[in-house]
């Protein structure tokens, strides 16, 4: 199989990929909570979740533990089309915190969000999934005057949107040394799932299974070994041939045969199995028909 990788912006660009047809994407990695409510996305399921997505927040000046303590601030949300706008702008507007107004939205991710924070040329910045790589988040723990946000209402925002997940970073967990963070900071994480088309093949849904398997099942700072991947139900349908791998791994034909053998095997009994189903019962009656055939010219 060739697997083409194409760069977008994020999760949202993903997910609105995913959704035009003409697009030639079959599978893309999508931020959970990014679907407007209402939508559907019948033609979309997922093959399972992959990873905590969390969201990081840095900030310079007294301690923070909500955010609705960043009003009047300078905010640095992350890149248009980028699944840490979409969850930042959604959490902010829970608490009374939109566009305009007193507080300035600044479209910086990553490196360049942190470089900004250093510098002074913004008062806050809101990481998650690439952007939010541990060497950045270890660069910024180190930051004289700039502190991690510890959420204090965590476990209501896992409970308010159905998405989220209360996680936890150890003390320690960027410098042993200098004990960094100095206590155990909480957050909130969506999770990434693996979305595809529903056309896509059920063979090749479990090599992708299997490739999230072998990639994203090790022990992390933020997660147990085999925690993922998961089926976790969010804004998805949970893919049928996703479900039976899950339950009960590859088929017989997958693990005993190669791939394009299997393959092929599979295609031939989706024909044959409807077949003999039909021909079974009617070979039972052909014996019946021969009597009847031979009793009718007897007595005629």
């Amino acid at each position: 199989m060739t697997l083409n990788v194409l760069e977008t912006q994020g999760s949202l660009d993903n997910l609105t990929r995913l959704e035009n047809p003409a697009s030639n994407v079959d599978v893309g990695f999508v931020q959970g909570g990014l679907s407007k409510p209402g939508a559907t996305h019948e033609h979309l399921e997922s093959l399972g979740s992959v990873s905590y997505v969390p969201l990081t927040v840095f900030y310079r000046g007294p301690v923070v533990t909500r955010l609705s303590e960043l009003k009047g601030k300078r905010l640095a949300i992350g890149a248009e089309g980028s699944g840490t706008r979409v969850l930042s702008l959604q959490l902010l507007k829970a608490n009374g915190i939109e566009p305009g107004g007193d507080i300035e939205l600044q479209p910086l991710a990553g490196d360049e969000a942190a470089a900004a924070l250093q510098t002074g040329k913004t008062d806050t910045v809101f990481l998650t999934g690439d952007s939010a790589q541990p060497p950045t988040m270890a660069k910024l723990v180190r930051t004289p005057g700039v502190r991690f946000m510890d959420f204090a209402q965590a476990d209501v925002y896992s409970r308010r949107f159905p998405f989220l997940t209360m996680i936890e970073f150890p003390m320690g967990a960027f410098d042993f040394a200098r004990n960094l963070p100095p206590h155990p900071v909480r957050t909130i994480a969506p999770t990434a799932e693996l979305v595809a088309r529903d056309s896509l093949h059920p063979a090749l849904s479990d090599l992708l299974i299997e490739a999230a398997r072998e990639v994203h099942s090790r022990a992390s700072l933020l997660q147990k070994a085999n925690e993922f991947p998961a089926l976790l139900v969010h804004e998805f349908h949970i893919s049928d041939d996703a479900e039976r791998y899950y339950k009960s791994g590859k088929s017989f034909l997958y693990r005993t045969l190669p791939f394009w053998v299997a393959s092929l095997a599979d295609r031939v009994l989706v024909v044959l199995v409807p077949l003999i189903v039909v021909l079974i019962p009617g070979l039972r009656l052909v014996p019946g028909l021969y009597r009847w055939r031979v009793k009718s010219r007897i007595y005629r």
